[in-house]
């Protein structure tokens, strides 16, 4: 049994990111599952081999690897016999978020654990890691594997979800609506004493509206 595992502690691992630079925030909180029943994914490449991934978002699996907790398992089956071996491909503390693309940010998020146990990759060794790559999609989708490097050092695997769409960050938004109430109460404040002020000095028409002529000649400039 080869395990493999992605993500961290109970409640140790984020699950939304503000992305700041495009002032979006992904949630994706409705990936976790219960605890004793984690994502369950196999991939089949070959007729004699099955790979099998169990995994969790936000909490560990139940499995431990090593006597180390993490998040996900990779299970080598062959012709349906089990290896009872286990590798760490990545641990929750060492996470990274970023958009798929960041000309498209809407597109999608991808989530990436490394920090994984030794493997060996072109003849040298590096740290096993994952990506699970989030499309933005109002219909949820099955789990695929995109892509892999060479002797599967790093899996990548790809779902469409809602969680991959993010939204506008609502702390940007409310700041903007409180800037432009603030400039429209602004305003009328400043019309209403304005237009009082003058008709208690006698003024009539459009006179009585604050600096009528200031106002009418920037307007003529402009034009």
């Amino acid at each position: 049994m080869l395990c493999v595992f992605v993500l961290g502690l109970v409640t140790a691992d984020p699950l939304f990111w503000e992305d700041r630079v495009n002032d979006l925030v992904f949630d994706w909180s409705a990936l976790q599952r219960p605890y004793y029943d984690p994502w369950v994914f196999t991939y089949s490449d070959s007729f004699l081999f099955n790979t099998k991934y169990v995994f969790n978002f936000g909490v560990n699996i139940p499995e431990v690897c090593g006597a180390q907790n993490a998040a996900a398992i990779e299970v080598v089956e062959i012709l349906a016999d089990t290896f009872e071996e286990c590798d760490i491909l990545g641990r929750h503390e060492m996470h990274s978020f970023s958009v798929l693309d960041s000309e498209y940010p809407q597109l999608g998020l991808q989530i990436t654990y490394s920090g994984g146990d030794l493997c060996i990759e072109r003849s040298s060794a590096t740290k096993q890691g994952i990506t699970f790559v989030l499309e933005c999609s109002q219909t949820e989708g099955p789990w695929e594997v995109i892509e892999s490097t060479l002797d599967y050092c790093h899996v990548f695997l790809s779902k469409k979800t809602q969680a991959g769409c993010g939204f506008k960050n609502s702390k940007s938004i409310g700041l903007v609506w409180w800037l432009v109430v603030g400039l429209v109460a602004g305003a009328f404040v400043y019309l209403a004493l304005g237009i009082l002020y003058n008709l208690y000095r006698g003024k009539r028409g459009n006179e009585v509206i604050p600096n009528y002529y200031f106002w009418t000649r920037l307007t003529y400039e402009k034009l």
